[in-house]
């Protein structure tokens, strides 16, 4: 995309940028006052989770991740999405906001591997690590477009296999006691449907969808930002 593409992209992220930690940038998207501090210290811990129990993909996540984006479910494809444009990891805090029935219990967690599996259990537990799998997931996108390989219709399936044993491997190491709940099998199926358009399929078509979306977000900022000056001048 031309460099005016890239810093326009970089200027929408920072403008709904509310955090940063350890260089990644937190923007929200959604716009939902009430849950940004929740959603900050949710990416934090997860940041976290991966820098305490595995610098080699902490250090792939720092690299080429600079952006972590919150968009509603509506706009979400269900886990992550990764831009490579200027290296944006969408996710749906919804996801992982749970924070009651399925968090661990710190005194549940077997008390092998304590640095590692207890720092999971102290870090919020399944969802903290099922956001911590989406970044490695994401990252690993990021890692397989820097070296020139995009993701197209023909080798999708080979690059979402990759990006989930990274996260596979990352569970047996630091937490196995939860791969049963944080793991699933990739949906193969769906990619290999012929009648599921995929964005980067054509390229063009992706070009197009990308601006249209993010028209539609810049549009919602904007109108965010009237709305908080049109309050201000009324107080």
């Amino acid at each position: 995309m031309l460099p005016a593409g890239r810093r326009l992209w970089r200027w929408a992220c920072d403008k709904c940028r509310i955090a940063e930690h350890e260089g990644i940038k937190i923007c929200d998207f959604v716009d939902d006052p009430a849950h940004q501090a929740a959603f900050v210290a949710r990416t934090i811990e997860a940041i976290e989770l991966i820098k305490v129990a595995d610098q080699r993909r902490f250090s792939r996540v720092r690299r080429h991740i600079s952006y972590i984006v919150n968009v509603s479910a509506q706009e979400s494809n269900g886990t992550g999405e990764y831009e490579p444009l200027i290296g944006i990891c969408y996710v749906c805090f919804a996801n992982y906001a749970i924070v009651s029935g399925d968090d661990i219990d710190p005194a549940e967690v077997p008390k092998t591997r304590v640095v590692t599996d207890g720092v999971a259990a102290a870090y919020g537990g399944l969802p903290v690590i099922s956001y911590a799998l989406t970044l490695i997931h994401e990252a690993t996108h990021g890692a397989v477009e820097a070296r020139g390989i995009r993701y197209t219709w023909e080798n999708r399936i080979r690059i979402e296999r990759l990006c989930f044993l990274e996260e596979t491997r990352f569970v047996e190491r630091h937490c196995a006691w939860a791969a049963s709940e944080v793991l699933s099998e990739p949906d193969e199926q769906a990619y290999a449907d012929q009648n599921r358009p995929h964005k980067r399929d054509d390229r063009v078509r992706w070009l197009s969808a990308s601006i249209t979306t993010l028209a539609r977000r810049l549009a919602a900022l904007l109108e965010h930002h009237r709305k908080g000056k049109k309050t201000g001048v009324q107080n």
